[in-house]
């Protein structure tokens, strides 16, 4: 009976163990992508219930590649340690940190303003700068960049659409430079895909939509429709200009 015990707890043990693998990172030991997910899941229905706000940022390593063929892959593997350890130390006990990416990380912070998570990320970058890594005696510059995506009270954002905006804010920042941040709401980048749907609808779309009855969703860009038919409009004799006038 004894022996079945101890094979029982070692059972649950090694299983604990295959668990903790599956979802934590094991160069860096914090939560990996599927840890991630299933945690932010969790938060988003705590704040979606209690119609609050959540912050996650997107931090990634300026220049990684280069830096990577600079370093080898041993120094290199010593600063995404080390950033992730500056994150860690950066941020609540209730905050959830991750390495979401190969020189990418995850930050995801229930209830925090933007405001906050702004002032949050420019002190993370400013503890990154202040790395002192040398290579050959000279001083290697470490840099990240930092998107934030803001959710706001009552906006509805499932877990792929924080996730999209959070990643969608730190290819901004990168445009910017190194070691600039970005701050991204989910409704600001909703209405930015809406618009861009305006600009990329196809004509097709458009008449589906109309012969569906719905065309309280094509009148807003039917100028948008206009001007992208203007080159065939051109062509048009004066009695197909008349034609298409006169059309009921």
């Amino acid at each position: 009976m004894m022996a079945r015990a101890r094979s029982y707890a070692q059972y649950r043990k090694a299983n604990r163990k295959l668990k903790e693998q599956t979802t934590i990172d094991l160069l860096t030991g914090l939560v990996n992508i599927k840890g991630l997910r299933q945690q932010l899941e969790k938060e988003l229905s705590f704040v979606h219930r209690h119609a609050a706000g959540i912050t996650v940022m997107s931090i990634g390593i300026d220049g990684f590649k280069d830096l990577f063929i600079r370093i080898g892959r041993a120094g290199a593997e010593a600063i995404i340690k080390k950033v992730g350890t500056v994150l860690m130390d950066s941020v609540r006990k209730e905050d959830t940190v991750a390495r979401s990416g190969v020189h990418n990380f995850t930050v995801t912070m229930p209830l925090t303003q933007g405001e906050n998570a702004l002032e949050l990320a420019d002190r993370i970058c400013q503890k990154v700068e202040a790395f002192k890594a040398k290579l050959e005696g000279k001083r290697i510059k470490i840099t990240v960049s930092i998107g934030v995506c803001v959710v706001e009270p009552h906006s509805e954002a499932d877990l792929d659409t924080v996730l999209s905006v959070s990643e969608e804010a730190l290819y901004c920042a990168n445009q910017l430079g190194r070691s600039q941040l970005y701050q991204l709401t989910v409704n600001e980048y909703k209405r930015r895909l809406a618009e861009q749907e305006k600009h990329t609808m196809s004509i097709d779309a458009l008449l589906d939509k109309i012969n569906g009855n719905e065309q309280n969703e094509v009148l807003p860009v039917l100028d948008v429709a206009l001007e992208r038919l203007s080159p065939l409009i051109r062509l048009l004799s004066n009695e197909q200009k008349q034609r298409v006038i006169s059309y009921r």
